[in-house]
């Protein structure tokens, strides 16, 4: 497992990492500005809603998650890994890294959204109020990057290319939100159907906003244990459909002939 979890985290990946952690506290940084001199939002705002950069955050997660089963380079060393560690071991390790990214991510978020706080509202105060709400909207994205980190690995599990990988996964982000809105439409007449795996889809925007529930008719407690649940079904599913030791058998077996 050391082994797996060190390959996992190689200096490319480090530098991957490095490279969205940049991004991620460059978009925060140029958004800030842009809302200080538009005045679009106030620093409070700003401030709670995490500088509006989960967004990217979310398609930085996608793409690491559908990198990581996919792939020419990928699929070669999950070939190579399978003849001497078993398959949970290698799908661990993986999300492993995964949650390591993503913990990593937010805390730039956090930071940079601090710090920036600090130079462009020096007048708000940072209390307990405005704290609990950074946590509240940290909390709801966990979840959320959870079920749908899941459902990645879900859809994307028998993807051999790369980039169709990477774009099936980000249009997931949008799919599951479209979908979701249809379902919404007949909620009021079949409460049922508020049950759906797509519904809880939308609980970031319910934990930040629990107005939400008037649209999907679950309480805030109902979507977060909806959305764990669903997530831990399809992170079970994207398990089982994990190839490791068959696809090395497979290549053995044509090297053979």
């Amino acid at each position: 497992m050391l082994k797996l979890l060190k390959d996992e985290l190689s200096s490319k990946n480090r530098k991957i990492f490095a490279i969205m952690a940049a991004l991620l506290a460059l978009f925060v940084i140029v958004l800030g500005v842009g809302i200080k001199f538009t005045k679009v939002l106030g620093g409070i705002k700003y401030t709670t809603s995490l500088g509006n950069a989960t967004s990217l955050l979310t398609i930085f997660m996608v793409i690491m998650a559908s990198t990581s089963i996919s792939g020419k380079d990928t699929l070669a060393k999950i070939n190579e890994d399978s003849k001497s560690h078993s398959r949970l071991s290698i799908f661990t390790a993986k999300l492993i890294k995964i949650a390591i990214s993503y913990f990593g991510l937010i805390a730039v978020n956090l930071v940079a959204v601090i710090i920036m706080k600090h130079l462009l509202y020096p007048k708000t105060d940072l209390d307990s109020a405005i704290i609990t709400k950074m946590l509240a909207a940290a909390g709801g994205n966990l979840v959320y990057e959870f079920l749908l980190v899941s459902f990645v690995l879900l859809v994307c599990s028998r993807m051999k290319d790369t980039y169709a990988s990477v774009a099936l996964g980000i249009s997931m982000i949008y799919i599951t939100q479209l979908v979701a809105g249809i379902f919404m439409i007949v909620l009021y007449t079949n409460r049922a159907l508020r049950w759906n795996p797509f519904n809880f889809f939308f609980v970031e925007k319910e934990v930040v906003t629990p107005l939400t529930h008037m649209m999907t008719k679950l309480h805030v407690d109902q979507i977060i244990w909806g959305s764990l649940g669903y997530g831990l079904l399809f992170l079970i599913i994207a398990y089982i459909l994990f190839e490791t030791r068959k696809i090395a058998q497979k290549s053995t077996q044509v090297s053979n002939l």
